[in-house]
């Protein structure tokens, strides 16, 4: 790790540790005699994985420092943790080196993401740490150790950095809703050992010193061998002392517990792989990241060789004399390799040689050397530098059903409607198609939605969208849907559903319009408004109109404006307005408006209509006629 960082690190650890009040570190947590390492000990790959989450969850917060790792430079807060099986959960926030925070998220709305890990990283490198791993060279035979030191705060700050470089979903911070929490980048390590999947190791293909085959041979052979508890795994090819022959082929699996991303949208993985030694003996090749299916993920065998296939899971391959023995090596997964996730499983990964998946060697033959391609397995580090996937998985957009509109007034209605899953609601409104200059919404995440319009106009066409959202910030539109406010209270509508020509005479009293009655209250006065559309087929095409009431002594003052020009009033029942011309095509349209008192009587108020210049039956009132009438005192 960066000095420049261990200092500040440590610095922080010592505050905290000093101002118990601050809660960011428990002070039983410090003063322990047994280490997480001891607690593992023994235990099997579950156990240590649950155990280490516990664990790491007592930490609680993490007040924001500055974390440089692995390619990430990120000031991060943490500020919650929750143990979960096999892992835990980190909440943490995140700035970029010049102080921006991070939106996270589809959309950068989210300030604080939920970071899944499982199998998460305790150690950290320390050249005198206690904590010894050992093992004995493949080809030389010789000892080695890597010494490592318990700090689960500064193994998962290290891990959280790296993780937010690999984030595709990183924005600025003008969208951010303060306070929203993120769903889930989700992180994995394999279990290590073997017996419990999904683990990481390589099968071997191994001929004896001087029984070397060709490389045509040597890359169609069965593998004879597995290793799944080794301190590295590798992809390599070794040269034997024949010319031209080869005796050494192998190939790394790397799996995980990918079971708790269920069914969700898969936004982007990425396979990270921390180097640990590298050699291009026989010259420079490419590792690539192809597709692995092993007969037993919690041990892998011999057999297992022919169980990589040669499918490019991502679009990057990095050669052997690339391969960075310092940081993460990092592998954004392409289409294929994202679609290999198994949501409600693990999921398996391999690392070939370039030469191995197109069998075709393109390097230099020399005795007994090796070109390879080496990353460090979970069985010698439980670090951060740990085989690791990084997935951001998101929730499916809501599926929108049964919509519908309710409890319709004329200023208010309820428009509900369901979902599949938890999301918000809006309802997005207006009166014109197409043209929504309203909404409504609610924040609140539920499946059954509600959203109360109010304000409306009465006896209006209102045209309207649903909208959900889940916590991902995904969304669903609904199809466009409309509904009619009625008239006010008090307010009388007659309106014409079919054309009619009742005119068979001049006299007006004896025509009344089936359709066009108002029915109004007793001592009330009420605005009159309407359209009445006429056409003619007469060649002397016109007509006139009036009004008749069912009880005497009702005040009336209607005044009329025809589209011909011709205009008057109508001051009581069954006077006829002039002469309203009629066009030869098209209609007559007669605006009509004006007051009616009633009396203490009920009362209807009909249309009368007749002909105004000789007798016919050609003269029609068409459908689409109305009268209204709106108590108004």
């Amino acid at each position: 790790m960066n000095k420049k960082l261990l200092t500040h690190f440590f610095v922080v650890i010592a505050v905290m540790v000093g101002i118990a009040a601050t809660g960011i570190i428990v002070s039983a947590t410090q003063a322990q005699t047994q280490t997480i390492d001891e607690m593992i000990a023994g235990k099997s790959a579950i156990e240590k994985a649950t155990i280490k989450g516990q664990e790491i969850a007592k930490i609680k917060t993490m007040p924001k420092q500055r974390v440089e790792y692995s390619g990430g430079d990120y000031f991060i807060e943490i500020v919650g943790m929750k143990a979960i099986p096999n892992g835990v959960e980190i909440y943490a926030r995140a700035w970029n080196p010049d102080g921006t925070q991070i939106g996270f998220g589809k959309d950068g709305s989210v300030d604080i993401e939920r970071f899944v890990f499982i199998n998460p990283p305790i150690l950290v490198d320390d050249p005198k740490g206690t904590i010894v791993r050992e093992w004995n060279d493949k080809i030389t035979g010789e000892l080695q150790q890597r010494r490592l030191r318990e700090a689960p705060q500064e193994a998962i700050l290290q891990s959280l950095a790296h993780t937010i470089s690999v984030k595709q979903q990183k924005f600025g911070s003008e969208n951010i809703v303060v306070g929203k929490v993120g769903n889930t980048t989700f992180v994995a390590s394999p279990q290590p050992g073997t017996g419990t999947a999904p683990i990481d190791g390589q099968t071997q293909k191994v001929y004896g010193s001087g029984s070397g085959v060709s490389f045509a041979t040597l890359q169609a052979a069965a593998g004879s061998s597995a290793d799944n508890t080794d301190i590295a795994v590798e992809a390599y090819l070794g040269a034997d002392s024949t010319t031209g022959n080869y005796r050494l082929l192998y190939r790394a699996g790397y799996g995980f517990n990918t079971s708790s991303i269920g069914s969700n949208t898969i936004d982007s993985a990425t396979l990270s792989l921390y180097g640990r030694t590298t050699d291009s003996g026989l010259g420079v090749t490419n590792g690539i990241i192809v597709d692995f299916n092993p007969a037993d993920g919690s041990n892998f065998v011999g057999s297992d060789h022919g169980n990589f296939g040669t499918t490019s899971y991502s679009g990057t391959e990095i050669a052997t004399n690339s391969v960075s023995t310092s940081a993460y090596n990092d592998f954004p997964l392409n289409s294929s390799g994202k679609a290999e996730i198994n949501g409600s499983g693990n999921t398996y990964y391999g690392l070939r040689l370039k030469w191995d998946v197109d069998n075709s060697f393109t390097g230099s033959w020399a005795s007994n050397q090796a070109t390879k391609w080496q990353s460090w397995a979970v069985d010698g580090s439980g670090s951060a530098t740990d085989p690791k996937l990084v997935v951001e998985h998101f929730i499916p957009a809501p599926v929108i059903s049964n919509i519908q509109a309710s409890d319709v007034t004329d200023t208010s209605a309820t428009i509900t409607w369901n979902t599949d899953i938890s999301s918000d609601s809006k309802v997005s409104y207006g009166t014109s198609s197409g043209n929504y200059t309203n909404s409504m919404s609610t924040t609140t995440d539920v499946t059954s939605h509600s959203i109360s319009l109010s304000t409306l106009t009465h006896t209006t066409t209102y045209y309207y969208v649903v909208v959900s959202a889940n916590i991902d910030g995904v969304t669903s539109t609904s199809t466009e849907r409309w509904f009619n406010t009625i008239p006010p209270a008090n307010t009388f509508l007659a309106y014409k559903s079919v054309n009619q020509s009742l005119a068979t005479t001049t006299n007006i009293s004896l025509n009344e319009d089936n359709e066009l009655v108002l029915t109004l209250g007793t001592s009330t006065i009420y605005a009159i408004s309407g359209t009445i559309f006429a056409t003619s087929t007469h060649t002397l095409p016109d007509i006139k109109i009036g009004f008749a009431t069912s009880s005497a002594g009702v005040t009336m003052d209607i005044g009329y404006i025809a589209s011909d020009g011709t205009g008057g009033w109508i001051e009581y029942a069954n006077v006829a307005s002039n002469k309203i011309d009629v066009p030869s095509s098209g209609a007559a349209i007669i605006q009509i408006s004006g007051t009616v008192k009633t009396t203490s009587a009920a009362t209807a108020l009909r249309l009368h209509w007749a002909q105004y210049s000789a007798n016919s039956i050609e003269t029609t009132v068409k459908k689409g006629s109305y009268l209204r009438a709106e108590e108004i005192q």
